[in-house]
């Protein structure tokens, strides 16, 4: 068949066929909540192949997450985190990763949050980043005190978990 008579016969059908949308759609009373966030996170240690790894041993590491929190649903929302990561060691400080953390968050009762995070860094390392966190001072400005969990794969690494604690301000 033709490439032309193809064309026709497909133009044909989009325009005289019928499309039908949803009529009713289901009402969501609970109001789109829409949070920013920023913080300082300072790794603990990093469990990899045996070792354990503190952050004071060789270096200083922190992170300064920034972040965005869609709630779209009083269970669930979207959560997008970035999280340049600063090293400083005796010779010197750098941005020495950043990681892209999308991810789902579960708020529970008096102020708990759980998190499932993916986390892609430019490092070369990727995987996931189970978060608890706890409101700590509500407000205008809400604190949350919290807790990732990273599990770490890639780059040509042994899998690496490590421990870290994390202050947050919403915006």
């Amino acid at each position: 068949m033709n490439i032309r008579i193809k064309m026709v016969v497909f133009l044909a059908v989009l325009f005289t066929s019928t499309a039908y949308s949803q009529d009713n759609a289901i009402p969501n009373d609970f109001p789109l909540k829409v949070t920013g966030y920023f913080g300082i996170v300072h790794p603990i240690a990093t469990f990899q192949k045996g070792n354990v790894k503190m952050n004071f041993d060789d270096a200083y590491t922190v992170g300064i997450p920034v972040g965005i929190n869609v709630q779209k649903t009083p269970e669930m929302g979207y959560s997008f985190e970035i999280v340049p990561t600063i090293q400083t060691d005796k010779q010197a400080s750098k941005v020495s990763n950043i990681a892209i953390q999308p991810g789902l968050f579960f708020p529970l009762r008096n102020g708990w949050t759980v998190v499932s995070r993916l986390s892609f860094e430019t490092g070369g390392r990727y995987g996931i980043v189970p978060v608890i966190s706890k409101v700590i001072h509500r407000g205008k400005n809400p604190v949350s005190f919290v807790v990732p969990l990273p599990l770490k794969f890639g780059n040509n690494e042994p899998v690496s978990f490590g421990t870290a604690f994390l202050v947050t301000i919403s915006i």
